[in-house]
């Protein structure tokens, strides 16, 4: 793509939203009637010239767009928006010497690390296997602590049966950015939940109190998306023994609904019945 595209107002979704997933898009509400514009416009081209593919400047004209500029609440022109992952990140309006933008633009655009990392998951997503790990390998080459690829590398080796090699690319792993957050949780869930569904809910069965059992078990409904009965179970061992694991599933339980987002409606319901086990 080019580093400076024209956006007509139906194309905004795919040529903003969508592939702002791969690289940041700044977009810049406009008119041909505003003389800010004509000042603003060809630094913001410049710029995004010399960025080599780092963002991409998407202009809207705000005429021909109207339901876009109230979407996102432009009160006057020129207004520029960066996206990334479909999310509007920074703005400002006005006009802003070159030097002020670049430093603004630094805010967002990825490190070289980060680039090369979305690059493998553009090719993975592609089905492009070899490709992808070898973009991987290439960010971690410039960044070994790249949360980006070290997942990438860990879904991939998980794909082939690798657990062990999974658990070892995400291992020191902590707080990551929002957009790996729900990948490196469904991993994590992945990998802690190997256990035969069907095996585990005869032993806890047959052994109500068997709390080792029953956690797997959770874990292993977890991996599985069966939320409402891996929540019960973990629901379960905080009723039975709040000691368990160091309160451990009362913490697993919060782990769940942070990665699950409160409006889903097994977050609900389990928040619900663990505050009446609790207080």
């Amino acid at each position: 793509m080019n580093a400076v595209v024209d956006v007509p107002a139906d194309r905004f979704e795919s040529d903003v939203l969508a592939r702002s997933h791969a690289v940041p898009v700044v977009v810049d509400f406009w008119a041909p009637w505003c003389g800010p514009c004509r000042t603003l416009g060809p630094i913001l081209e410049q710029l995004a010239t010399q960025a080599q593919g780092r963002w991409v400047l998407a202009k809207v004209n705000s005429d021909h767009a109207p339901h876009l500029a109230q979407r996102y609440g432009v009160q006057g022109i020129p207004a520029v928006f960066a996206f990334v992952d479909g999310e509007v990140v920074a703005q400002f309006t006005g006009v802003r010497p070159p030097d002020w933008i670049a430093q603004w633009v630094d805010g967002f655009v990825p490190d070289p690390a980060e680039a090369t990392a979305r690059e493998g998951d553009d090719h993975a997503a592609a089905g492009r296997a070899d490709a992808a790990r070898a973009a991987w390998h290439a960010a971690l080459d410039v960044d070994a602590t790249n949360a980006r690829a070290r997942i990438g590398l860990a879904e991939d080796a998980r794909a082939h049966g690798d657990a062990e090699a999974a658990a070892r690319w995400i291992d020191g792993l902590g707080a990551v950015p929002a957009p790996l957050k729900t990948r490196l949780g469904a991993l994590r869930l992945q990998l802690a939940g190997s256990g035969d569904v069907d095996a585990l809910r005869a032993t806890v069965d047959a052994s109500p109190a068997d709390l080792d059992a029953r956690w797997d078990l959770a874990h292993a409904l977890a991996a599985q998306a069966a939320w409402t009965d891996a929540i019960d179970a973990l629901l379960t061992i905080v009723r039975q023994d709040r000691s368990y694991r160091d309160d451990g599933a009362r913490k697993a339980l919060l782990g769940w609904f942070d990665l699950l987002g409160n409006d889903h409606p097994a977050v609900r319901d389990g928040r619900r019945r663990l505050g009446q086990l609790l207080f």
